[in-house]
């Protein structure tokens, strides 16, 4: 179980997040930030490695300007039973040919049924 369910969400302040949908029926999310505010929150938020990790979820209503989503961070930590990683499990074996792979080529104008 994600320990975010233990956590009140932070929510990124002085954010906006606001669904355009498009007549094709196709949409995208407009966000906007306050550069200031959000400079502050990154760096305070920041994980070792200098990444931040940021949700975004429909609100259950439409704000007072027009919010439909809400940006928030992701808290969600692994819990630590997770098996470590190790780099030989990186490592990618070659793939296997098929037969038809390593058969002369098709010509342009060879039928190949």
């Amino acid at each position: 179980m994600s320990n975010t369910q233990n956590n009140p969400p932070v929510y990124v302040p002085r954010a906006s997040v606001k669904e355009k949908v498009f007549t094709s029926g196709h949409s995208i999310l407009k966000v906007g930030l306050h550069v200031e505010t959000i400079c502050a929150f990154l760096k305070e938020h920041a994980n070792e490695k200098g990444f931040i990790n940021l949700n975004i979820a429909k609100r259950r209503e439409v704000g007072k300007y027009g919010e439909t989503h809400t940006l928030m961070l992701d808290t969600w930590k692994p819990d630590g039973q997770a098996p470590a990683r190790h780099a030989e499990s990186r490592v990618t074996q070659p793939a296997k040919q098929s037969p038809a792979a390593t058969s002369k080529p098709i010509m342009e104008d060879d039928v190949p049924f």
